[in-house]
């Protein structure tokens, strides 16, 4: 989970242990790329706008390494435009939620990407 907002980051870290994730907090996107490159994990939740790196260069940064680049990527963001949403998705994002989200859909979208995952491992 990386997320520049205490009490954002609280929230949702919350949600996912309650929902049976282990969940490892960093508080922006520098931290949170080597947090990722450290424990290599199982999916990536980012907001969008952070001081530092934004998490359209987060996402850039981890496609961009082998060991990472097929971890599944959820961008959080209080920008909800069709065009911001775009660019998300098109620096390679698997998902878009925007803010404010509910607990149960940060849930459902890691449960969705995990499990697109685990079915193209299954396929090669």
């Amino acid at each position: 989970m990386i997320e520049d907002d205490d009490a954002q980051r609280f929230v949702a870290s919350f949600a996912l242990k309650k929902a049976g994730h282990d969940v490892d907090e960093a508080a922006d996107g520098p931290q949170g790329v080597a947090r990722a490159r450290a424990s290599r994990p199982d999916v990536i939740v980012c907001d969008v706008m952070m001081p530092g790196m934004t998490g359209y260069e987060v996402v850039a940064a981890l496609r961009a390494d082998a060991e990472l680049a097929t971890v599944p990527m959820i961008l959080l963001t209080a920008m909800s435009d069709r065009k911001h949403m775009r660019q998300g998705m098109t620096a390679g994002a698997d998902d878009y939620l925007t803010k404010p989200y509910r607990p149960d859909e940060l849930c459902e979208a890691i449960n969705a990407v995990l499990a697109r995952r685990q079915c193209s491992r299954k396929r090669s």
